[in-house]
């Protein structure tokens, strides 16, 4: 505890077991660089070391590398270096126990080029990174001058093994007369010539050692280097010919990314667009849903409207049918009678109407005879087809009836696929009462009316042989031929 005044104090914790630890640049080479690693501490310790050497001797003397072996704790819990965020591994450490530095040496560098050196240390339960960004020469590893080496070999002892660092072999150098305790000239007078020139020639080999060591290290850094150089410049020449070869399809490439770019902007409208349409549909799908729900109560009244007309059409379709059947089986017995009808009409006209009209005639001819005779008052010596034309004013005369030509009936349908029936002639006028009068003495005007009406029975039968309706029958045998229709059904 450290206090700063009477009214406040502050606190610090000091903890032993992770002592703030300095990581100083020592030398910058073009293939290399030198650090040195020690604890802000160490100077405190070797101020009690050497006090302790002062007052209790030797053997408190003995308990100082215990008290200042801060670096080497530090680096056996482990270190790892990492140069431009990559793992190294081209690296000398050396310990010196009894300055409690480390020596850290990284060979393997390019000349010339910046480097970011961490170096990460285990302190408990924690880890400490410490950060060095170096630059390397351009020049080669500069070499030791004899002289430089002798005069740092003066003040190093005889022990001392690192010659990276000569600083701390100086101050590891002058320990040993502090601890002593003697003056200058003592110190002077224990050193001969011979174990001063055996110190430095022990020195001198050491260093000789040391470079051989770094110039074996430097050359093998150097051929990695080259190897390295080489590797990389393949390995661009081959990038470089593979991009050559693939800018092509490099830009081809980037085409189709803009043009999947711009495809995806429209299907993200798109799909912005369908989700709003998706949105509306469901704002709407209630109404639809009423709407479908009125189409269906509608479906199924017009569904059993439908089923009520189905119903209905069936049954006026089997009575339709029921008629047909009943028109088809009344038809089927008209044509049979309409069969026979045709039958009985060809019989008449090829054996009974050719007799009757022979027979009507020969009475017409007789008739004319016989009114030939009565104007003349006697018999006539010529045939009745002999030329009447002198009589042209008697036969002028209105009361006799005019003769009109004869002429055909008219054509009757066809019966049963039969072709249209032969016509016959038309009836002959009927006398007029006066003329019924003069010749009733006469027994020619029965026949005539014999043949008149079994004509008129004739030719009512064929005019009305494909009717039923026997009132038209009835009323032209009335009118036209003044008999009774039942007295000339009889009588046919």
């Amino acid at each position: 505890m450290s206090g700063t005044g009477d009214s406040q104090q502050e606190w610090h914790a000091i903890r032993p077991w992770a002592p703030p630890l300095s990581l100083s640049v020592r030398e910058i080479s073009s293939v290399s660089a030198t650090f040195i690693l020690s604890s802000s501490l160490h100077d405190v310790d070797d101020h009690l070391a050497l006090e302790a050497e002062a007052h209790d001797g030797d053997a408190e003397a003995g308990n100082a590398p215990s008290t200042s072996a801060i670096i080497s704790d530090v680096l056996a819990k482990g270190l790892s270096v990492n140069v431009n965020e990559a793992p190294w591994q081209r690296v000398l450490i050396r310990i010196d126990d009894k300055v409690d530095e480390a020596v850290i040496i990284i060979y393997g560098l390019m000349p010339g080029r910046q480097y970011d050196i961490d170096l990460g240390l285990v302190q408990g339960s924690e880890s400490n990174v410490i950060r060095r960004q170096v630059i390397t020469e351009d020049f080669e590893f500069p070499k030791v001058d004899e002289a430089t080496i002798e005069d740092d070999g003066s003040s190093s002892s005889s022990d001392q093994g690192a010659p990276s660092t000569p600083s701390s072999s100086s101050v590891s150098a002058g320990r040993p007369a502090v601890a002593n305790g003697s003056p200058p000239s003592s110190v002077a007078s224990s050193f001969t010539m011979e174990d001063r020139l055996a110190q430095v020639e022990q020195t001198l080999s050491a260093l000789m050692s040391e470079k051989e060591t770094l110039t074996q290290a430097l050359k093998s850094a150097r051929r990695d280097a080259q190897k390295t150089d080489a590797a990389l410049r393949s390995e661009i020449d081959a990038l470089k010919r593979a991009s050559e070869k693939n800018s092509v399809a490099e830009q081809r490439a980037r085409q189709r990314v803009l043009a999947l770019q711009e495809s995806v902007k429209r299907a993200n409208a798109a799909r912005e667009e369908l989700e709003e349409e998706a949105a509306a549909l469901e704002e709407s799908l209630p109404g639809l849903e009423r709407t479908r729900s009125e189409r269906e109560a509608k479906h199924r009244e017009l569904k059993r409207s439908a089923d009520q007309a189905r119903k209905a059409r069936e049954r006026s379709e089997e009575k339709a049918r029921k008629k047909t059947a009943a028109m088809e089986s009344e038809l089927a017995a008209l044509d049979t009678r309409a069969e026979r009808l045709q039958a009985k009409r060809t019989k008449l006209e090829g054996t009974v109407l050719p007799d009757l009209e022979e027979q009507l005639r020969e009475l017409e001819r007789e008739l004319q005879r016989a009114e030939m005779e009565e104007l003349y008052g006697g018999e006539l010596d010529e045939p009745l087809d002999t030329d009447v034309t002198e009589f042209g004013e008697v036969f002028a005369n209105p009361l006799f009836p005019p003769r009109q030509p004869p002429t055909r009936a008219p054509s009757y349908p066809p019966l049963g696929g039969s072709d249209t029936p032969p016509s016959a002639s038309p009836l002959p006028p009927p006398l007029t009462s006066q003329w019924r009068q003069r010749w009733k003495k006469r027994g020619a005007i029965a026949q005539y009316d014999t043949a008149i009406r079994t004509f008129a029975i004739i030719w009512l039968e064929l005019e009305f042989a494909y009717t039923d309706d026997r009132s038209e029958y009835n009323n032209t045998a009335d009118e036209e031929f003044g008999i009774d229709a039942v007295e000339c059904c009889a009588t046919f």
